[in-house]
């Protein structure tokens, strides 16, 4: 079975005009699927810290996965107030959806963490 498209994380805005695209998402707060570890500031290394808590708490919330994968699934964009260039719980959430079945039973036993794929990216 492929894997599903991979959602493309955009930036949110309050600048007037600005607009969720059609097909996207927010999973900032107050969404079900906002980060609850909040960067101590806004860089890189608070960021990474902030994801990586992040995935490892989305080891012991099946159900959250399982009701993203639902959710999210049509999403093309998942948005959230992180910088492009810093790590955010968002990108998880693009990985995290694009991935096979086969791929998130890897991913829900351990073996294949997402954070080292998004640091690598920024």
């Amino acid at each position: 079975m492929a894997s599903p498209l991979k959602p493309e994380r955009i930036q949110l805005h309050r600048t007037k005009g600005f607009r969720l695209p059609p097909t996207g998402r927010s999973v900032a707060y107050p969404s079900p699927f906002a980060n609850p570890f909040r960067p101590a500031t806004r860089t890189y290394p608070a960021n990474l810290l902030a994801v990586t808590q992040f995935e490892a708490w989305l080891h012991i919330q099946p159900d959250l996965v399982t009701r993203a994968r639902h959710d999210l699934k049509t999403c093309a964009y998942l948005a959230c107030w992180c910088s492009p260039d810093l790590p955010c719980h968002a990108d998880i959430w693009c990985e995290i959806l694009s991935l096979s079945e086969t791929d998130l039973h890897l991913w829900e036993s351990g073996e294949m963490p997402l954070t080292s794929r998004i640091s690598s990216t920024h």
